[in-house]
C-alpha cells in the first residue's frame, strides 16, 4: 500500500500539531506541580489532630469557607500511635500544648502548599498577634524541627531515639 504526498503531508501536520499540544500540555502541568498561596488566609481552628496537624475552617472568599486539615510547616511532633510508650506520652503532651494555644481561636494561614496526603495542606500558622505557632511549639520543646536530617546507617545522634531491626526510627521527645 503506497501513500500519496497529500496523505503523508496530512499525517505529518497531524503529528506535529499533536507533538506541539503534548509539549504545551506538559509545560502547563510542570508549572502546576508546586502551587502555593502566600496568604494570609483567616481561619478558625475547629479540631486538633495531633501535635502538628489541625482542622481549620478557612475563609477563602466572601461567604465561602473550606474545612481542611493543615499540617504546621517546619515541625514534626511525636506520633500518637507509636509503639513506643514514651513517644505516645510526648505526643499527647505536644497535642495538648497545641490545643491550649489555638483551639477555638481565629488564626491566619501563610505560605500554603499541598501536602503529600490528599485533603491536607502544609502552612505556617500565626495567631492574631503575629506569633508563629510552629516557632512557639519549638521553643516550648513540644516538637522538633522538620525534616530531621538523619542517616539510617549510623547510630541515632539525638536523645530518645531508638532503632529497631528494620531501621525504623522512633523518637521520644520529653515534654
Amino acid at each position: 500500500m503506497s501513500l500519496n504526498r497529500r496523505t503523508l503531508l496530512k499525517y505529518a501536520v497531524t503529528g506535529l500539531v499533536s507533538l506541539a499540544l503534548l509539549l504545551l500540555h506538559n509545560t502547563t502541568v510542570t508549572a502546576k506541580k508546586a502551587p502555593w498561596l502566600k496568604g494570609p488566609i483567616p481561619a478558625h481552628v475547629e479540631r486538633i489532630i495531633d501535635g502538628d496537624t489541625v482542622v481549620v475552617r478557612a475563609r477563602i472568599w466572601l461567604d465561602q469557607e473550606l474545612k481542611i486539615r493543615v499540617r504546621l510547616s517546619g515541625i514534626n511532633a511525636p506520633e500518637m500511635h507509636s509503639r513506643n510508650p514514651d513517644e505516645r506520652k510526648s505526643a499527647a503532651s505536644a497535642r495538648n500544648t497545641l490545643h491550649r494555644l489555638v483551639h477555638g481561636r481565629t488564626i491566619t494561614l501563610h505560605n500554603i502548599r499541598r501536602g503529600k496526603y490528599a485533603g491536607r495542606v502544609i502552612a505556617e500558622l500565626h495567631l492574631r498577634d503575629g506569633t508563629d505557632i510552629s516557632k512557639h511549639l519549638l521553643n516550648a520543646g513540644a516538637v522538633r524541627p522538620y525534616p530531621i536530617k538523619r542517616n539510617l546507617h549510623k547510630p541515632c545522634d539525638w536523645e530518645g531515639c531508638t532503632r529497631t531491626t528494620t531501621d525504623t526510627i522512633h523518637i521520644a521527645i520529653a515534654p
